[in-house]
């Protein structure tokens, strides 16, 4: 009997851990992935054999796996987030009255993440080494992420993600080139790569990587897989500063100067280990970005 109570206690216990640690996850909406008009009628009259509504399914898909993998964030229900989304942006245009539906009424969502794909681009060359011919084909995809606070329907970031693979091939005379065929073999890893690096972005400004501990040169960082790579080199800068604008009224919060730089070592899931290469002091709490 108090073996039974033991486990019961402990399953409690360890449900209740659960339920803290996934409360401290932030709460995201995503609207589905969409191809602007443009991309849409370059679509239709390229010859690639791949529709716009294929990308975007793919992208969208990655996007959710790209997300939950982050271990950051509670996704929540969507319906009907586009028609929000939809009187928010006519909100915002005066066209209706101030009752019009805000982003607020996006109930349990922190956040907001939309991505539009603008441009798909394939060309390509023909190239002779000595009696060797090759054809070298490049794809480019790329788009705009946009994040918003749920809470006040303000854009808190809106950045520019681009996205380009390169394909070689033999060229064999009389031969197709496969174009059609290319892009979409390759589209499952080029969808996969934009939706990375959206939510790297995401992570980025939602979850700002920091120091968590210092231990000579060894920093553990709060950010781990889906953020950093081992290998990736890295920024760390020391502590921000708050300036007042007196002419504004505004308050502005300034990136503390460069320390130096640090290459991570180990990734897991929630953190990695960075090696410092700096000569200084690290403090606690110091932020991290990434090196483009």
């Amino acid at each position: 009997m108090k073996k039974m109570m033991k486990l019961f206690v402990t399953a409690i216990l360890c449900g209740g851990m659960a339920m803290v640690a996934h409360a401290q996850r932030a709460s995201l909406a995503m609207d589905k992935a969409t191809a602007n008009e443009a991309m849409m009628a370059d679509l239709a009259k390229g010859k690639s054999g791949v529709s716009a509504a294929r990308i975007t399914e793919a992208l969208d898909n990655h996007l959710t796996v790209a997300v939950t993998a982050s271990k950051r964030y509670t996704v929540v229900d969507r319906k009907n987030l586009a028609k929000i989304i939809e009187e928010q942006k006519l909100g915002e245009s005066g066209l209706v009255s101030d009752d019009a539906a805000q982003m607020g009424n996006l109930r349990g969502a922190a956040y907001v993440l939309t991505t539009t794909l603008d441009h798909i681009l394939e060309s390509q060359e023909t190239v002779t080494f000595g009696e060797v011919t090759k054809i070298k084909r490049r794809y480019q995809l790329s788009g705009q992420a946009t994040i918003i606070d749920a809470n006040t329907s303000e854009i808190i970031d809106a950045s520019n993600i681009q996205i380009e693979k390169y394909d070689i091939m033999d060229a064999v005379p009389g031969a197709s080139d496969g174009g059609s065929s290319r892009l979409g073999a390759l589209l499952p890893e080029i969808t996969r790569e934009f939706a990375e690096k959206t939510v790297s972005r995401l992570l980025a400004v939602t979850f700002p990587a920091k120091v968590l501990r210092v231990s000579g040169k060894v920093l553990d960082i709060n950010q781990g897989e889906g953020f950093f790579k081992k290998g990736d080199r890295v920024d760390v800068y020391g502590e921000d500063e708050v300036i007042f604008d007196e002419d504004s009224g505004e308050e502005f919060r300034l990136t503390g100067d460069i320390i130096g730089t640090a290459t991570i070592t180990l990734v897991t899931p929630q953190t990695s280990k960075a090696t410092f290469n700096g000569s200084g002091e690290v403090p606690k709490g110091a932020r991290v970005m990434k090196k483009e």
